[in-house]
């Protein structure tokens, strides 16, 4: 159908266990002949157990978000189709006029979920939570003996080291985190029934030597996971294993992952609405089993590999999925992945398959934090090639510098030097590749310098292990001067 400004379309919120309605407001012709339009749409003001008639929806107001700091509608740009989940209720003239300025996916479940949390908190703490945030800096009130800002959105609560009484915190009425160095029963009830308070930060390097997650660890949530989402990175992906509670968890995100089983993940979260996966690289085992997720409306993947199309699932046994993002996957399985759901990207599907790579690719970029550049848009085969280049090259000086200083015959000085001359080259390299044609922007200069972090914290320790201090601070700095990119 040929969509027009008016438009009104309803779709269920598994957050919410209901129906939910938005309005189109305007239609942004797309760019490109390859490309799709895209869609301003209006959420409105209203939830139901089942779709509503267009006449329920003609009294309904645009959904405000107010909750915590926020106060705009939520009306966004989307890059069509409208997703195969909407489904056209009918059309009645546009509640707002103005252009929305701000652009975001289709899935907006999470903001209404949270604007409805909001609105059932009392409106007189709602009230006082409004003028905390807009107070004047000056405004300070005193918490035994401490003067601190009204508007205080964050605490560390060694701030206030005489704080006896946590009902004391009530004043300051935005308070949504808090880091605490001691974990109590009175602490834990405080926070358990504060209506604001969503960030919880223990510092308790002082006491703690050890954390064991091999055993379970229970996690309490009223409604066990929905609305939540849990990432985990590294070392810690495995940690999944050990978490009880979540039966309902919304939202996985496991990143630098080497190995996952996707069927143990979806034998511990069955519930899951989306999973995204980031290899370093990694192998995925199972993925033949995201069908069983039967609420599953995004699934991304970077630098994952070790499976084929064929037992990648089909459209038809992933009815809700919305979202399907994979970049850089085995060759085949992108080929057979895009063919298999080409018809559902024309009803509305966001696919977006791209970076296949060959075996031999794989091979030779195992530990090559540059891979991502190769295939990225606005940076050549050759400059994602002589970045890995640099790296190599880096990554040899450092060993072989670790390897003369445990010879003896070296000085923090000398060694000091010597790193500075090898960071030199490293730099320099970048500085030739981005002045015959600039690609080096913000994200990939953190790549650069992120590249070889791990590096220099891996020398430094092994020169510290033969009484060799390096100023690592003044390293980084004289690294960043010579850059100019």
């Amino acid at each position: 159908m040929a969509i027009q400004p008016g438009d009104v379309f309803g779709f269920w919120n598994s957050l919410l266990n209901a129906y939910v309605a938005c309005q189109i407001t305007h239609i942004l012709p797309a760019n490109q002949a390859d490309k799709e339009d895209s869609y301003a749409a209006l959420m409105l003001h209203w939830i139901g157990g089942e779709l509503p008639s267009l006449d329920q929806l003609k009294q309904v107001k645009p959904l405000i978000l107010d909750y915590y700091f926020w106060n705009e509608l939520d009306h966004l740009i989307s890059e069509g189709p409208i997703p195969p989940n909407y489904t056209y209720i009918g059309n009645f003239e546009v509640l707002v006029q103005e252009q929305p300025r701000s652009y975001g996916d289709w899935d907006r479940e999470n903001r209404q979920f949270r604007q409805l949390q909001w609105e059932r908190i009392p409106e007189n703490k709602r009230h006082n939570f409004k003028a905390a945030s807009k107070a004047d800096g000056s405004k300070q009130i005193e918490i035994t003996g401490v003067m601190v800002p009204l508007g205080l959105r964050s605490l560390s609560l060694d701030r206030i080291p005489d704080l006896a009484d946590y009902t004391e915190l009530d004043r300051l009425s935005c308070l949504t985190s808090l880091k605490a160095f001691d974990w109590n029963s009175a602490l834990e009830d405080y926070v358990r029934t504060h209506d604001f308070i969503c960030k919880l930060e223990l510092d308790l390097e002082a006491e703690v030597e050890r954390i064991d997650l091999q055993h379970d660890v229970h996690i309490k949530h009223e409604q066990e996971g929905r609305g939540i989402r849990l990432q985990l990175n590294g070392e810690a992906v495995n940690s999944y294993r050990c978490l009880r509670g979540l039966a309902h968890l919304s939202e996985l995100v496991l990143y630098a992952v080497d190995d996952i089983d996707l069927g143990e993940v979806i034998g511990r979260f069955p519930s899951l609405q989306s999973l995204r996966v980031g290899g370093n690289p990694g192998y995925i085992r199972g993925i033949e089993q995201l069908y069983k997720l039967e609420q599953l409306q995004m699934f991304t993947t970077i630098d994952m590999f070790g499976f084929s199309g064929d037992q990648f699932p089909r459209p038809d046994q992933l009815p809700q999925l919305h979202t399907l993002w994979m970049t850089s996957l085995p060759d085949d399985a992108a080929k057979t992945i895009k063919q298999a759901y080409k018809q559902a990207a024309k009803q509305g599907l966001d696919l977006y398959i791209r970076q296949p790579r060959k075996p031999e690719w794989l091979a030779d970029n195992l530990d090559n934090p540059f891979r991502a550049w190769d295939g990225r848009e606005g940076i050549t085969p050759a400059q994602a090639k002589k970045a890995a280049s640099l790296y190599k090259q880096i990554r040899g000086q450092l060993r072989e510098l670790a390897a003369q200083a445990q010879t003896g015959d070296m000085s923090s000085q000398d060694v000091q030097l010597q790193l500075e001359h090898i960071f030199s080259t490293y730099i320099e390299g970048f500085n030739k590749l981005d002045k015959r044609k600039v690609f080096i922007y913000t994200e990939e200069r953190e790549e650069i310098f992120d590249a070889v972090t791990p590096l220099v914290s891996e020398i430094v320790e092994e020169l510290r292990a033969n009484q060799l201090e390096i100023d690592e601070h003044a390293l980084w700095g004289y690294t960043d001067q010579l850059r100019d990119f």
